[in-house]
């Protein structure tokens, strides 16, 4: 893998600005890449490629801001990508890979908060704080939070 390829991984992984990320390339003496060229590796924004390797989401309790869920996709794990470009079977390790790497960058962040929000069992959710991705809403009620509390209401109505 090209140092600015597993930089850049690592750097969208944690979570790190362009800026951060330009000090680790100067402390290693490597060249970086233009902040343009880094922008294009996200998940989201008008002007991206969608191809982000990785995306996070978390849920807060507005009231408390005590972290309810945090989700995490990634479609690239280093070692499993190292393994197969030497034609290997990757050594025994934590693989954090986790989304199919043919499947869509820009729903990872979706996915994971549609996790969340199903995941959760007995929390009921009055009000949506949200950054305004309309893709996030819809893939929330889609999920259903509510399914197994609509079953009981149901079931309870039948008798």
């Amino acid at each position: 893998m090209y140092i600015n390829t597993a930089i850049t991984a690592g750097t969208i992984t944690t979570g790190i600005s362009f800026a951060q990320m330009e000090e680790v390339f100067a402390a290693a003496n490597v060249p970086c890449m233009s902040e343009k060229t880094y922008i294009a590796k996200r998940s989201y924004g008008r002007d991206s490629a969608f191809d982000s390797l990785s995306g996070v989401v978390a849920i807060i309790d507005y009231r408390t801001r005590k972290v309810l869920f945090v989700g995490i996709r990634n479609k690239f794990c280093t070692v499993c990508h190292m393994a197969e470009r030497e034609g290997l079977e990757a050594k025994s390790h934590k693989c954090y890979k986790n989304y199919d790497r043919n499947d869509s960058s820009a729903r990872m962040e979706s996915d994971a908060i549609a996790e969340g929000f199903t995941a959760m069992h007995g929390v009921i959710f009055r009000t949506l704080i949200a950054d305004g991705d309309s893709n996030m809403y819809q893939s929330i009620i889609n999920s259903n939070p509510y399914r197994e509390q609509m079953i009981t209401v149901t079931q309870r109505q039948q008798n």
